[in-house]
């Protein structure tokens, strides 16, 4: 277990691992940020529309342990975008490997209507029982394969 203080932000990007010499442009981090759009980050969706009108997506509390919490969509009210730079759906595609994070998922979940999210990277939100999927970022108990943050009460905002 590693110790230390919790991050300022929500995971708004995940570096993969990289295989080559090569930094440059990633098919695979291309191709997961046009997935992106397909899944609903898109100006031809009218839930996207109608989700960003105040500039922001409103991540469903049903996936956040009730907590409110908003990301916001690229400037220049560039919709179907992510304006944190390191999340895999900001406008432009950077160089290197990055694969989608909790706040790209989440954005995505906020414009499909997805009840669970399975992701890799769980985040305990709060209460006494572990084994409650209404606890956990994305509205499912962790399994063997997926990575656990626990947070201290003190900590979370």
């Amino acid at each position: 277990m590693v110790q230390g203080s919790p991050q300022d932000q929500f995971e708004v990007g995940f570096q993969g691992g990289w295989v080559g010499t090569n930094q440059g442009l990633d098919l695979l981090r291309l191709r997961f940020h046009e997935i992106g759009h397909g899944l609903g980050l898109t100006t031809d969706n009218a839930a996207t529309v109608s989700q960003t009108s105040d500039s922001d997506y409103d991540l469903p509390t049903s996936l956040t342990d009730g907590t409110t919490i908003a990301v916001i969509n690229a400037p220049s009210n560039n919709i179907a975008h992510l304006s944190p730079t390191p999340s895999l759906m900001f406008p432009s595609i950077q160089t290197g490997r990055a694969l989608p994070s909790a706040t790209d998922v989440l954005a995505m979940a906020a414009v499909s209507g997805w009840t669970q999210i399975d992701l890799p990277r769980k985040y305990y939100g709060s209460g006494t029982n572990f084994n409650l999927a209404s606890s956990w970022i994305g509205n499912r108990v962790p399994d063997s394969f997926d990575d656990v943050f626990i947070l201290e009460a003190s900590a979370r905002r």
